[in-house]
């Protein structure tokens, strides 16, 4: 299964990306990979992984994207699971060549892992791009403005009009949950919206660039990640095939 998470820039993907990464871990799962697509991502330190070379700095040094490659490039995360950074070229042009390794890497992750996670870059490259390809579930996060959820809407319709998306398609919008914005988000044509509150705890690992601690529900965004998974049923039998 391979989830892409998406959305307008500073809204909370890769705060939520790891935290259902902590769920996963707290649920025993080992065998997923999730990729931070974003080339500047901070999601290897929310989450205390290994360092290892991004796919930008070993396609620098390798032609031929094989086996060895990707062993090179997942690194192991405390607690299950790996991770693989995109990262970004140290030199003048296009990401062109990293977004063609990134995208063949994700196919092969897709092949080899039953549950792959995708932190997409902010907007719509990765959409056009394929890079998330044959997604088989879409979470759109918005906060609470308009820009983001014409953000979402456009992640979505674009999605959709390009045959990127196999499955469903879900919102998620941190803050308090208001009829206006439900309203909104009906209007644009969008999933009916579930709410996330901001989190302190979060909040204050984020800002000591501390990893996000193990996931317990008494955090209040864990609570929500949890609750949201099992009402909306986001991942179906992911999590027992991950056990």
């Amino acid at each position: 299964m391979l989830v892409a998470i998406a959305g307008k820039g500073g809204v909370g993907k890769t705060t939520l990306t790891a935290a259902l990464v902590r769920l996963l871990q707290s649920k025993s799962a080992r065998n997923f990979c999730v990729v931070d697509a974003d080339p500047v991502g901070v999601l290897g330190a929310l989450l205390g992984a290994e360092t290892r070379p991004s796919v930008a700095q070993i396609a620098e040094q390798s032609a031929v994207v094989n086996e060895a490659f990707a062993e090179k490039a997942l690194a192991p995360m405390p607690g299950g699971g790996y991770l693989l950074r995109m990262g970004y070229p140290n030199s003048a042009g296009c990401f062109c060549r990293v977004n063609g390794v990134t995208k063949m890497l994700i196919a092969q992750i897709v092949m080899r892992f039953p549950l792959a996670l995708v932190d997409n870059e902010a907007g719509l490259e990765h959409m056009t791009r394929g890079t998330s390809d044959a997604i088989d579930r879409l979470v759109l996060v918005a906060d609470k403005s308009r820009a983001s959820l014409d953000v979402a809407r456009a992640a979505l319709e674009t999605a959709r009009l390009l045959g990127r998306l196999n499955g469903a398609a879900y919102l998620v919008v941190r803050g308090s949950e208001t009829d206006a914005l439900v309203a909104v988000a009906q209007d644009l044509g969008l999933p009916e919206p579930y709410f996330i509150p901001d989190d302190p705890g979060v909040a204050l690992a984020q800002m000591n660039g501390e990893p996000l601690p193990a996931f317990t529900t008494t955090m209040p965004l864990f609570g929500a990640v949890e609750a949201w998974l099992q009402q909306r049923s986001v991942l179906n039998g992911a999590l027992r095939r991950n056990a």
